[in-house]
């Protein structure tokens, strides 16, 4: 009895060995993440990372806003349009009780200060689609600046170019959202004269975390140069020719 005891003891430490072992490989890298060399060396990844960004504009909980705040409007894209569409009255809050209306906030143009949340939003959802989008930028140009020919390559180019008319949308609505205008003297708001022109920071693929800490606001010719840049390269990788629009 004794002897079967050990034989069965072996059995299972021998097995155990071996799923740890397997665990091990299989885990790598550590916390289950894909390190930046493995995700480029990985086209069918890179083509899931493209997939992510029109995937993270129209999902529900964009930005956490609803676990955070318990705010009704936090999916994306449409959400944005929405409050844009009620601050510019194109949607017109009715009803004896408005706040019915999840946007009644912007109807009513309250609660827009530094404190609230409801201008912060599209600050905090755009510059998560930009660091996706630079996430996929930083994977896939190593392998489009190597060069290739073939489907497969044109593919890489068309999804690069795809990253780059995202990030030119994104800061596109980020200037015009955030660059103050001029406003007639009538209405008693005064724009501080140091901010006039600018618009918001342009973090790119290239930036490190510490500079991205003191990273001031773009003037508005910086900006849109940086727009044009991105639509520019988005034009050459996805078409191969010059567009024109008449």
């Amino acid at each position: 009895m004794d002897m079967m005891k050990n034989i069965i003891y072996s059995i299972c430490v021998a097995a155990i060995a071996v799923m740890n072992v397997s665990c091990i490989r299989e885990v790598f890298p550590e916390g289950g993440s894909l390190t930046q060399s493995q995700v480029s060396a990985s086209k069918n990844a890179v083509k899931s990372m493209i997939k992510a960004v029109p995937a993270s504009m129209t999902s529900s909980g964009t930005i956490g806003y609803y676990s955070s705040y318990g705010d009704h409007t936090d999916f994306g894209l449409p959400g944005v349009h929405l409050r844009l569409e009620h601050m510019l009255e194109d949607i017109v809050t009715m009803a004896e009780n408005p706040y019915y209306n999840r946007f009644a906030i912007y109807d009513s143009n309250t609660g827009q200060g530094s404190r609230y949340i409801y201008c912060a939003y599209f600050w905090e959802a755009y510059y998560k689609w930009i660091r996706l989008v630079n996430d996929v930028i930083i994977s896939i140009k190593p392998i489009v600046d190597a060069g290739g020919e073939g489907n497969e390559f044109e593919q890489m180019k068309d999804i690069l170019g795809q990253a780059y008319a995202y990030r030119a949308m994104c800061y596109l609505d980020l200037a015009r959202l955030f660059e103050p205008k001029p406003v007639p003297a009538s209405t008693g708001v005064v724009i501080p004269d140091n901010i006039l022109g600018l618009t918001v920071p342009i973090v790119d693929e290239n930036m490190t975390i510490d500079q991205t800490k003191r990273n001031p606001r773009a003037t508005r010719e910086d900006m849109y140069d940086f727009i044009l840049g991105d639509l520019k390269k988005a034009e050459t990788l996805m078409f191969e020719e010059e567009l024109t629009f008449s």
